[in-house]
Parts: structure tokens; sequence; C-alpha cells
């Protein structure tokens, strides 16, 4: 019988890419603090300096990723503001990550990809590139020759920094599916649940575990997430 610091994270897995609020904010282990208004009235609430940006467009704009991400940092001041990139989408990887399968940031001409920039110090972007494997599953770089919008006052950032799967593109019936609960206009690609993505990666490298159990070993064994991961390189999904 798992115990109740599993179950907790095999139903947080589930929920996958997590909940975000509607509008900019600053989080900290305490609360979220919603920034309304112009940014100019945010004067003694946000301080960028010093601090690097990085675009997230799935879970790690989420107060629940992030207050996972930096348990390990007692306290915590993330700037989280809501920012849009033209010519991208959120569509899911070709490898399992900790209980479900995530995201990674392709072309799509024509879409616009609402996500959060995170502005993060050092020692935050340190935590920030160990949680997303950087140089196994994910490589942080610039999305050349693209445009974040901030769009509390739309200002620009250009060639922002994001993170991007090693494994690429996972595809169904021959193209990616975006990851439905991200957020972007005039998607080309299909919304796809997460259930079904991960029922069907499920089916091509583990038909033998229930759901539960696939997702709890996919969080507790890393060997494990590798091992599946291997197996996707050559699978071919139909839905």
């Amino acid at each position: 019988m798992p115990n109740r610091g599993t179950i907790e994270a095999i139903e947080r897995a589930k929920t996958y890419p997590f909940r975000r609020p509607v509008c900019s904010y600053v989080f900290t282990h305490d609360h979220e603090h919603l920034l309304e208004g112009h940014p100019e009235s945010w004067e003694h609430e946000v301080d960028l300096e010093g601090l690097t940006p990085v675009f997230g467009y799935s879970s790690n704009p989420s107060p629940v990723a992030l207050a996972h991400k930096f348990a390990s940092i007692p306290e915590v001041r993330i700037p989280v503001l809501a920012c849009e990139v033209e010519g991208y989408d959120a569509v899911y990887s070709r490898h399992v990550s900790a209980g479900y399968i995530p995201a990674t940031i392709t072309e799509s001409r024509g879409t616009k990809l609402k996500g959060f920039m995170t502005y993060l110090t050092e020692e935050e972007l340190r935590v920030m590139n160990d949680s997303e494997s950087r140089g196994v599953n994910y490589e942080l770089q610039p999305l050349d020759g693209a445009i974040g919008v901030l769009t509390d006052d739309e200002s620009e950032i250009k060639d922002p920094l994001t993170y991007a799967s090693l494994h690429g593109v996972l595809e169904f019936d021959g193209q990616p599916r975006a990851v439905e609960g991200t957020v972007a206009e005039s998607r080309k690609f299909e919304e796809l649940p997460q259930a079904v993505a991960l029922e069907a990666v499920m089916s091509a490298v583990a038909p033998e575990e229930r759901r539960d159990q696939f997702i709890g070993t996919a969080i507790a064994i890393l060997t494990q997430r590798k091992a599946w991961t291997a197996k996707l390189i050559k699978t071919e999904f139909r839905l």
C-alpha cells in the first residue's frame, strides 16, 4: 500500500501541466501575490535587476511546480510575468518525466504561445536547470529571432531563453499534439489530454502496468524513466 506522500505525488502528477494563475504574480513559499494593474504600480513589489528571464510555457511557471522545484531554498521571491511568444507552441516531448509525459516547445507558424517569464537569481537558475535535467532531458537555449512580449506593458525580450527537449517531439498519427492545459492562440496542432498521451505511452513501454503503478514508478525510479524513454525512440503512436 503506497504511503500518503506517494499517493499525493501520484495525484499531483495527474494534474500536469498544473494550475497557473490568471495574471502575472510573485511566487514565494508563503503565497502567490497577484500583480494587477500597470507595471508602473508594482514599483515596491517587483525588482528585476540582475535576474535572468526564462520563458515557461507549460508547468514551470505554475506555483505547484515552483513550490516543488525550489523547496530546497528556504526563501524565494520570483517574479512570474505573463508573456507571449509568436510562432511557437507547447507539444508533447518524446520522454517520460516524473509521472507524466512532459511538454517541449516547437515552431508553429501563426500560433501565439501564452506563458510566463520567470525571473531567476543565479542560485534559482541553477536549481531550475537541475530540475529540468539540463543536458540530459532539456537544454536552456534562446529562441533565436523570436520576441517575448510581456502582456502587462508590451515590453519585449528578444531571443528569450527557454527549455527545449533533447528527446524531440512525440508524434501521434504522424503529428505533434499540443499539451492540453497549456494556452495558445491559433493552434495548428490538435490538443491532447495528458491522460490520453500517458495511456498511449504506457501501452507501448509498459503494457502490463496500471496507470497509478506506472506513475508511481516513474516518480520514484530515475533509471526506469530512462529505460522507458529509450523505448520511445522508434515507437510510432496511433490514436
